[in-house]
């Protein structure tokens, strides 16, 4: 009578964990047994754990390179680089490139500012006006450095450009100054700029 009485819940016990094996898997994975990982459209068996999917790749699909080793990279789309002046392509798109002159022009008042860096270590600060002063002998050393050869400047003492319109000057640092002429239209921050740093 103890026998049996220890037997049927043993058998159960055994049965149950059995079942228990089986429902939850080897690895204590909570799927049941129907469950499966689909991944890139195959039937891969009952899930055992964190699965990666797989990249779906076309039939007889090859990866290949037209690059050979140990040869330099060359762009070949005709995009062009950004300008280095860092203004938008569209506003450069406006400008002529029949502007030689005035971009000569623009490299002499570059050139006279570089000089004046050289002699007094910094930007000289101020108004397009002040700055000519102080181009002009009214700095410290008292040199006179400007204005660059055939420009002039208008009656308030600005330097201008060839259309008559003054520069404007914006000091980006002690040692860097950004240089624009409103180019033929005269009007600033248009198209037909021209922008030296």
């Amino acid at each position: 009578m103890t026998f049996r009485r220890l037997f049927f819940p043993a058998i159960i016990a055994v049965g149950g964990g059995i079942a228990a094996w089986i429902w939850f898997g080897r690895d204590g994975d909570h799927h049941g047994p129907s469950a499966k990982t689909e991944v890139a459209g195959h039937d891969h068996g009952p899930a055992r754990g964190p699965q990666t999917p797989a990249i779906p790749q076309p039939k007889n699909a090859s990866l290949t390179s037209s690059v050979e080793p140990g040869s330099p990279l060359v762009r070949t789309d005709s995009t062009p680089a950004f300008p280095i002046t860092g203004e938008p392509a569209a506003a450069m798109a406006g400008r002529s490139e029949a502007q030689p002159e005035a971009r000569a022009d623009l490299e002499g008042v570059h050139f006279m500012l570089r000089d004046f860096r050289t002699r007094m270590k910094e930007n000289p600060v101020g108004s397009n006006a002040e700055i000519m002063r102080a181009v002009m002998g009214g700095n410290p050393a008292g040199a006179t450095l400007g204005p660059p050869a055939g420009q002039s400047l208008n009656s308030e003492g600005e330097l201008v450009d060839r259309w008559e319109t003054p520069y404007f000057f914006h000091q980006l640092s002690k040692t860097s100054m950004e240089i624009r002429s409103a180019g033929p239209d005269r009007q600033m921050w248009t198209a037909d700029d021209l922008v030296a740093k």
